[in-house]
């Protein structure tokens, strides 16, 4: 695997960060994740619930180490900092200065080791100490506005997109990180921000804005033109119409009965509220699989709006990732890679220790002290 030599140590709790480091482990990295038992990562114990562990958990945290350890004491510091003079990269997401506390920051943490990547995600950056969720990184970035309903209201998202977006622009930033040290021998603090990745997805929006003053060009792909949108079917189920070229808008009007339409259905004008009912009417004519049948082989852009579960059975999933027990990775098809299951807290604390160089003396003085904790009997 690309990344098997990475030790990366995760101290990163929720979503972002653990899937973060869930990607660099899918890329063969040896992830480490931290907690202590005041502040540990509470999404394990959130409903939906399999075998006592939420279901998100165990997918973000899979093929990784696991080891518990207070790092609020003097010595669980000491043992968070012997740690990083030893690995390649620490993930953190606390609020800004909080782990300076206790001395696990990056000044304090480069000096003993020099070529540490530390990457710290935040809701707004180092400069901040402001709190946010998801809903908040999309308000703040203008991404959220972006998805309105037909009376212009925003919507929310079914997908926590900021979340996702940074955990992925951190991976992206840590392996950027990696190949800058491979030059210079050196590792950097990474500052970076979740509304800042949210940012990131409305660079089309943004552009036209500050071009044109509007965000016009835009809507088109946001369900105001007949030819990129979702339609229902006869049996309630949706299809996604993306002919937005000329060849694929000539092949749907045909199979549709009306060719004449073809140019017109892109950017219909005033026209596009009849053109809409037009087409919404001839969709729910039929249930999906009848249109699957009859669209699917002109290579239009047509597809089925699927549920998770109707994905995993996709001929096009299988045949891609063949059939499958948990959710693939980013670039599971790429690198593939059998991920060990998430492991019980503290699972990993004594083999981890022991490979840093701790003696059994150490551990039982540290155990004994409440300072780290192995896995329950």
């Amino acid at each position: 695997m690309p990344l098997s030599d990475l030790q990366v140590l995760d101290l990163s709790r929720l979503l972002p960060g653990p899937y973060a480091t869930m990607i660099l482990a899918d890329l063969g990295a040896d992830v480490v994740k931290l907690e202590s038992p005041h502040k540990p990562d509470y999404l394990r114990f959130i409903p939906p619930l399999k075998d006592d562990v939420n279901v998100a958990f165990s997918v973000l945290n899979r093929g990784k180490r696991s080891i518990m350890v207070r790092f609020d004491t003097a010595e669980g510091a000491a043992v968070v900092r012997r740690l990083a003079s030893r690995c390649d990269v620490l993930v953190e997401s606390f609020r800004s200065g909080y782990l300076e506390r206790f001395g696990l920051d990056y000044a304090r943490l480069s000096a003993d080791n020099p070529r540490l990547i530390y990457a710290s995600l935040t809701a707004h950056g180092q400069r901040s100490t402001r709190a946010g969720h998801d809903l908040n990184f999309l308000a703040l970035s203008g991404l959220g506005a972006a998805f309105r309903n037909r009376n212009g209201d925003p919507v929310m998202p079914a997908v926590q997109l900021g979340d996702l977006m940074g955990g992925l622009s951190t991976a992206l930033a840590v392996l950027a990180a990696l190949h800058e040290r491979s030059r210079t021998g050196r590792g950097r603090h990474l500052d970076l921000s979740l509304t800042d990745a949210a940012y990131a997805l409305t660079v089309l929006r943004s552009a036209e804005q500050l071009a044109t003053g509007s965000v016009k060009a835009q809507q088109v792909l946001a369900g105001a033109s007949p030819a990129y949108r979702y339609y229902r079917c006869a049996d309630g189920k949706w299809l996604a119409v993306g002919a937005i070229e000329d060849k694929f808008r000539s092949l749907l009007c045909q199979a549709l009965g009306c060719p004449e339409l073809a140019e017109e259905l892109l950017m219909p004008g005033r026209r596009a509220p009849e053109l809409h009912r037009r087409l919404e009417e001839m969709f729910a004519g039929r249930p999906r699989h009848e249109w699957l049948e009859l669209l699917t082989p002109l290579d239009a852009c047509i597809e089925p709006v699927l549920e998770p579960d109707e994905t995993l059975e996709h001929e096009w999933f299988v045949q891609r990732h063949g059939q499958v027990a948990e959710p693939p990775g980013l670039l599971g098809a790429v690198f593939p890679r059998r991920s060990k299951p998430v492991p019980a807290p503290g699972a990993d604390t004594r083999p981890v220790l022991r490979g840093a160089g701790f003696t059994e003396d150490e551990l039982r003085t540290l155990e004994e002290g409440e300072h780290v904790f192995p896995a329950e009997a």
